[in-house]
């Protein structure tokens, strides 16, 4: 049987190991580069280094040339996927440690801005302005009138609900 080598894109996340020791923690790296024969190009994450490290030629912990050549496991360590892939669709999932029966769950819906909210905004909003140096401004007013704490690309979405709402009442 051909052993199709496993791969991730550049810019993805993945578990590496230390030695290829599985039984070990392992380490965040992220993908830096991909050549399509299995090998990955990553850059460790180490917990309080201010450094990153690279590293080249890391393949996947199934790899069979890491069983005939002990030594390139020891040397270049080995990578696995996240669990987090279990929120691609089943068709994407590159994991065989995933079971493919295992429905990603649902994100989280976006946020709902009660009446109140959206009054207090839209009155700050006459005051500092719509655009966007008013959000900070906006954000700053809310969080002293009513506690809620809303980031200023929260309060920009808020405004343009509003505004496309107003748009679709005048037309």
């Amino acid at each position: 049987m051909t052993h199709v080598p496993k791969t991730l894109p550049v810019g993805h996340t993945c578990r590496w190991y230390q030695y290829g020791d599985t039984n070990n923690a392992p380490k965040a790296a992220i993908v830096t580069r991909t050549d399509g024969t299995g090998m990955l190009g990553l850059t460790l994450i180490q917990h309080n280094y201010h450094n990153l490290v690279p590293l080249n030629g890391v393949r996947h912990k199934d790899d069979p040339r890491l069983k005939n050549a002990p030594h390139l496991r020891q040397e270049q360590g080995c990578w696995d996927f996240l669990e987090a892939l279990c929120w691609l669709p089943k068709s994407e999932r590159q994991s065989p440690s995933l079971p493919a029966d295992v429905d990603a769950p649902s994100p989280p819906p976006g946020p709902e801005f009660s009446e109140q909210t959206v009054e207090v905004v839209m009155r700050l909003a006459e005051t500092h302005g719509k655009d966007m140096k008013a959000w900070a401004p906006i954000a700053r007013g809310l969080k002293e009138e009513t506690g809620l704490g809303l980031a200023n690309g929260k309060i920009g979405k808020l405004l343009k609900q509003q505004r496309l709402k107003a748009e679709t009442v005048a037309s």
